[in-house]
């Protein structure tokens, strides 16, 4: 199963490299975020805390091409999208297997909504 999830994630990271060839109203480095979150999340359920590490340092390097993007009236949105990467990265650095699942659930719930705004 766990197989099928790190495949299914690396088909995904390619999503961003294809919507950045159309015009849209969501960031590409969203989809970028969502994939490294994941990536995380898969390598500490596989013990590879190293690599999971590794992946946090990835979406905290695109969080900021992001958070450049945000307008005023969804400021409140990445704020919480920002903290929930910061919880993540410290439950990674814990190694802590079942906060990181905890935790990035949050982080992609919290991605989510602020692709919405995006979308409005």
């Amino acid at each position: 199963m766990l197989n099928t999830l790190f495949t299914a994630n690396e088909l995904y990271q390619f999503i961003p490299e294809f919507m950045g060839q159309y015009t849209n109203k969501t960031p590409p480095d969203l989809k970028r975020i969502a994939y490294f979150i994941r990536d995380a999340r898969y390598n500490g359920m596989a013990n590879q805390w190293e690599k999971s590490k590794s992946s946090i340092n990835n979406l905290k390097s695109h969080w900021p091409i992001v958070k450049a993007q945000v307008k005023k009236e969804q400021e409140n949105q990445a704020s919480k999208m920002e903290f929930s990467i910061y919880e993540l990265e410290k439950v990674v650095a814990q190694s802590n297997m079942n906060l990181t699942k905890l935790k990035s659930d949050i982080a992609l719930e919290n991605l989510k909504k602020l692709e919405e705004t995006f979308e409005k």
